[in-house]
């Protein structure tokens, strides 16, 4: 079983907007969309694989409307996210900017706020708190996301949880639940990653989620 905490402020993107998920279990897609009530429209769709340690999210597909006359803008991004089904994550206080042209021009505004990932057990936590310093990154990269494992955080390790008594419903059983605990845990994860709110600004253009209040 996973437990999943999300904590965002009542203001931002994700309350205020429209928001639909759906897994198509042929292709293993996640499709997140996003609406607005002005009419603009925003949908991510990212391919999952796993094994029986590691969950890998890769590539990702982003298209966005802003306004229902505009045209259809779409982008791909091979950054490849991987977690470990043994390790708790905590990731607090993050913003992104993805850059969408090299040049700086347009770019995506990413905040995460305070996300708690846990699988079935876990015997270590990767906690990674930023304190919203703004980090850059491009659509264009291939790197690998692998909190605490190429990056300078280090684990923390705990008491294994794997012991505790098992969840009356076995997961091994039924395979599209199990799948299902996955997708809620990505979808939690991308919409603090890859969500944006369709809103742009004169030089530099961007799109951005309103600001926070610590």
């Amino acid at each position: 079983m996973m437990k999943l905490q999300w904590k965002s402020h009542s203001d931002d993107f994700y309350s205020s907007e429209l928001f639909e998920s759906k897994f198509n279990s042929d292709t293993y897609e996640i499709i997140l969309t996003f609406k607005s009530n002005i009419g603009s429209w925003a949908e991510i769709k990212c391919k999952i694989s796993e094994d029986e340690s590691e969950i890998e999210i890769s590539p990702c597909n982003i298209s966005y409307l802003k306004k229902p006359d505009s045209t259809l803008i779409k982008h791909s991004t091979e950054y490849r996210l991987k977690f470990n089904k043994y390790t708790q994550y905590e990731f607090k206080k993050h913003i992104i900017d993805l850059l969408i042209e090299e040049n700086g021009y347009i770019s995506v505004r990413f905040r995460l706020v305070d996300i708690v990932i846990q699988f079935t057990c876990s015997n270590r936590t990767c906690q990674i708190i930023n304190n919203y310093k703004v980090k850059e990154a491009t659509f264009y990269s291939t790197a690998e996301v692998y909190p605490c494992e190429n990056d300078d955080h280090d684990y923390t390790y705990t008491n294994d949880t794997c012991a505790l008594p098992k969840p009356d419903i076995d997961i091994k059983n039924y395979p599209s639940l199990k799948i299902m605990w996955i997708i809620v845990s990505t979808i939690i994860v991308l919409i603090a990653l890859l969500a944006m709110c369709m809103s742009y600004r004169r030089y530099p253009k961007s799109i951005e989620v309103p600001n926070e209040q610590d």
